[in-house]
C-alpha cells in the first residue's frame, strides 16, 4: 500500500519497512473531527481516501470554509515541519482513511532523502496557495465574484451539490447565492434547458466578476 502512495513509490523495501513500522492507518465516519485548530500534531497524516474539510472559526462561531483535501495528500503538513499547532480545525466530509506516520521519527529517518523532502515542499506550495486564495475570496471578491469563481472553476459540483452547501462553502447566506444566481440567469450568464436545469454559462463574461 505505502508504494502506491506517489511520495513513497521510489523507496526500497527497506525503507518503506521502516515506515510501516511507525505508522498506523486509522478509519474516520464522514462528520467526524480529525483535528482542531490550537491542538498540537503529533502525527504526519496522508489522506488515503475520502474527504476531509479545513476550516477557520470566527470569534462569533462562523464557519470559515478554507479548502477540501482529497486523496493521496498530506494534512496540514505544515505544522509538523515548522513544529506549530494547527492553524485550523478539519472534520471529514466522508468516511475516509488516514495513514498516521510518527513525525519525529519520520523526521529522522527520510527527511534527508531529497525525494521524499521535495514532495512536502510541493505540498506546502499547494496549501499556501489555497490559503492566498482564501485571502482574495474572503477580502477583495464580493458575493458575486465567489459565486462566478466557483461555476467557472467547479461547475461539475455547481451541478450536483446543494445551493445552501455552496453557499456554505463560499461563506455567504443562501438568500444571497440565490439572488447571484437569479441574477446571472437575467444577464444570460448562465444557460438553462427546457427543465430549468442549469447545463452551461458564459465563462468570458463570468470571469469579468473575480479577474483583475
Amino acid at each position: 500500500m505505502l508504494r502506491e502512495i506517489p511520495i513513497f513509490k521510489d523507496l526500497s523495501d527497506e525503507e518503506l519497512d521502516k515506515i510501516e513500522n511507525i505508522s498506523i492507518i486509522k478509519h474516520y465516519k464522514k462528520g467526524e473531527i480529525f483535528f482542531l485548530e490550537g491542538e498540537k500534531p503529533l502525527y504526519l497524516s496522508i489522506l488515503l481516501d475520502g474527504k476531509l474539510k479545513i476550516y477557520k472559526t470566527s470569534p462569533k462561531g462562523k464557519e470559515i470554509f478554507i479548502h477540501e483535501i482529497l486523496p493521496i495528500n498530506f494534512v496540514a503538513e505544515l505544522a509538523n515541519f515548522e513544529n506549530i499547532t494547527y492553524p485550523a480545525s478539519s472534520s471529514f466530509s466522508e468516511d475516509s482513511t488516514i495513514l498516521r506516520i510518527d513525525y519525529l521519527k519520520f523526521e529522522e529517518m527520510f527527511l534527508k532523502n531529497s525525494q521524499v523532502a521535495f514532495a512536502l515542499l510541493k505540498s506546502f506550495s499547494a496549501k499556501i496557495k489555497a490559503m492566498n486564495k482564501v485571502i482574495i475570496k474572503e477580502i477583495i471578491w464580493d458575493s458575486e465574484g465567489k459565486v462566478a469563481n466557483f461555476i467557472c472553476e467547479n461547475f461539475e459540483a455547481f451541478q450536483t451539490l446543494k445551493y445552501s452547501n455552496i453557499a456554505k462553502i463560499l461563506n455567504i447566506s443562501p438568500e444571497t447565492f440565490s439572488r447571484v444566481i437569479t441574477k446571472f440567469k437575467k444577464l444570460d450568464l448562465l444557460k438553462t434547458d427546457e427543465n430549468g436545469k442549469i447545463v452551461d454559462f458564459n465563462k468570458k463574461e463570468l470571469l469579468k466578476y473575480f479577474k483583475f
